[in-house]
């Protein structure tokens, strides 16, 4: 992302871990500081998708 132009402190980079998809800090601050008309970019859908549920 970086080579994109995307700035570091936009980046959200979550942990991926086996046993926890409660605690995904880096989900909850992209949450909280989207605003309307940003642009999401998801490299995981499946690391977002297990948010979901």
């Amino acid at each position: 992302m970086l080579k994109q132009g995307i700035e570091e402190d936009y980046l959200y980079i979550g942990k991926k871990t086996a046993t926890n998809t409660r605690k995904r800090e880096a989900l909850k601050e992209l949450i909280k500081n989207s605003r309307e008309g940003d642009i999401v970019y998801i490299t995981k859908i499946d690391y977002l998708a297990r948010s979901m549920i």
